[in-house]
């Protein structure tokens, strides 16, 4: 799959993607390797231009970020991505299996405080299911959608502030079949990501957002 946005326009920023699954389980025989990839975009330096500045370093000694998410859990780990409080920093997500997740809210300067929420995301399936980031409801903040394609729900859950409340700022049956993979996107401009429905016959199915914020 192609890479998603980059979260920053300069100074070394982070882009993800993930892949769809169609024979076995993530790291089984039918499918060897992780579903998602993480890599660096935009690392030429902020303060010039990009056809004149060389590319700012990927690593250095004196940067150091430790983090102990989903240290306790006693099944498969996927972790998700996204700017879940809208410092314009790339925060972290890990959940299980059992549907329980943590996430560790990222600073300025690298470090991750561990844990900034802790609880469960029902619906979110890590083997059998597909889980996304994207702002639906245009806050600037980073939510996660969940697709459980043996229950078929498609559940969206809004960020507050990194916090995952309960309640679903959308619950329905959109792109649940085996076959499908969500595609979360902007399509028409408004800040507020809608979903695109790639099917296995390569036919594709698009569902607006038609989200409005409460008065």
């Amino acid at each position: 799959m192609s890479w998603g946005i980059c979260f920053k326009s300069c100074g070394s920023g982070i882009r993800y993607r993930s892949r769809h699954c169609k024979k076995g389980h993530y790291f089984s025989y039918g499918c060897p390797g992780r579903h998602h990839e993480l890599g660096y975009c935009n690392t030429f330096s902020c303060t010039s231009s990009f056809a004149n500045d060389p590319p700012s370093p990927m690593f250095s000694f004196d940067s150091k970020s430790v983090a102990n998410l989903c240290s306790g859990a006693n099944s498969d780990v996927v972790f998700i991505f996204g700017d879940f409080n809208g410092d314009r920093n790339v925060d972290v997500m890990c959940g299980n299996q059992d549907g329980d997740f943590e996430v560790g809210l990222v600073t300025s300067n690298g470090d991750i405080n561990t844990a900034s929420w802790r609880g469960r995301l029902d619906g979110c399936v890590v083997q059998s299911g597909q889980i996304a980031v994207g702002d639906f409801n245009g806050d600037a903040m980073s939510d996660i959608v969940c697709v459980d394609r043996v229950k078929k729900k498609t559940t969206v859950r809004l960020s507050n502030n990194g916090q995952f409340p309960t309640g679903e700022g959308y619950s329905g049956s959109f792109c649940t079949d085996d076959s499908d993979w969500l595609i979360p996107l902007d399509i028409d401009g408004d800040s507020k990501w809608d979903f695109m429905c790639s099917h296995n016959n390569r036919d594709h199915e698009i569902l607006m957002n038609s989200f409005t914020n409460p008065s």
